[in-house]
């Protein structure tokens, strides 16, 4: 049973990065339908629960336990390869984002100059990755029940403020094209996350012959969908401070005066983990000076593209990609 929590939280901690605990993830892909997207919050919730079963029932029932073996199983030894480099930029890039994140929070939070958060994330991230086994392990274990209990917090408030005050008169009554566009970029959503945090789930195929493992990561999808619905419900009460906002549920803890030194905690260690997962992914056979130089060019990246930018960019041009992935494996789950 304890395979089953393990493959739970790993996969939901690598799902709830910096993007969905700050609320720009959120205000991009569902917060412009307002009620409409609701159906498409459950249709994502099922769609990560049935990928992450699906993805580790492929490893298990092929024996597959390398993610260069699980590219090329579901879309062949060329197209495959392909996108395992292309995963390894948009992993680079994610490390970009998540500097470019920290270094929008220090600001909210101290005031300080542009810069200056992502120079310490950076260090940080270094630190780390030269012991990141025992320094995973240990965020990982504490990241979870903290952030949950922080934004169900926040948005606990939220939810008793739209019910006192209500939400804004401008979002009148939706036309029934929204709720066709809020699907496709619920599918978007679905498909930029899920291609990001695949390589994850792989190793727990071989881990067990039983479908426990599969069970873990199909519960973790489902109780996603539940934190997605809270998400969007809370950051709804303000629509127009999220839009404003690079980190809207902090501007909204701020503007409520709830629990912000916590949610600000709570956000970082989203970040850190985030971005210690991908540029672990990417640099775990580089030397010292290898990972300087990998640090150095993304925190210049991030310096000169705020958050907001680069999200707004990368999520939705990795989502497009990530539906081939993602169909592909649905394809071979079912011929498996």
């Amino acid at each position: 049973m304890a395979i089953f929590f393990q493959v739970c939280f790993c996969y939901l901690g690598a799902l709830i990065g910096a993007g969905f605990a700050s609320g720009k993830e959120i205000q991009l892909f569902f917060g412009r339908f307002f009620y409409a997207s609701y159906p498409s919050l459950l249709f994502a919730g099922i769609l990560f629960a049935f990928l992450a079963y699906a993805t580790i029932e492929i490893c298990r029932r092929s024996g597959i336990s390398s993610a260069s073996d699980f590219f090329v199983f579901c879309l062949g030894p060329h197209f495959g390869l392909f996108m395992l480099h292309f995963l390894q930029v948009f992993l680079f890039f994610s490390v970009t984002v998540m500097i470019a994140a920290g270094d929008s929070l220090y600001q909210m939070f101290f005031l300080g100059r542009p810069g200056i958060g992502g120079f310490l994330l950076c260090c940080l991230l270094y630190l780390f990755l030269l012991r990141p086994q025992k320094g995973m392990v240990m965020i990982n274990t504490a990241l979870v029940p903290i952030l949950l209990v922080m934004l169900f917090f926040l948005w606990h408030h939220a939810i008793d403020w739209q019910l006192v005050g209500g939400f804004s008169s401008e979002m009148g009554m939706i036309p029934g094209k929204q709720y066709v566009a809020s699907f496709f970029w619920s599918l978007l959503y679905v498909s930029y996350n899920f291609f990001g945090i695949s390589t994850i789930l792989i190793p727990f195929g071989s881990l067990s012959s039983r479908k426990l493992p599969a069970w873990g990561g199909f519960f973790a999808g489902i109780l996603l969908g539940v934190l997605l619905f809270f998400a969007t419900f809370a950051l709804l009460s303000d629509l127009a401070l999220a839009e404003g906002s690079p980190m809207p549920f902090l501007s909204l803890a701020m503007e409520q005066g709830v629990g912000i030194f916590f949610y600000g905690v709570a956000l970082f260690a989203a970040i850190v983990t985030t971005s210690l997962a991908n540029s672990f992914t990417l640099l775990q056979d580089i030397s010292w000076l290898g990972k300087i130089i990998f640090l150095i060019v993304a925190f210049l990246i991030a310096y000169h593209w705020d958050f907001s930018g680069l999200v707004s960019f990368l999520y939705p041009f990795t989502g497009l990609l990530g539906l081939i992935f993602m169909f592909a494996i649905c394809y071979r789950f079912f011929l498996t």
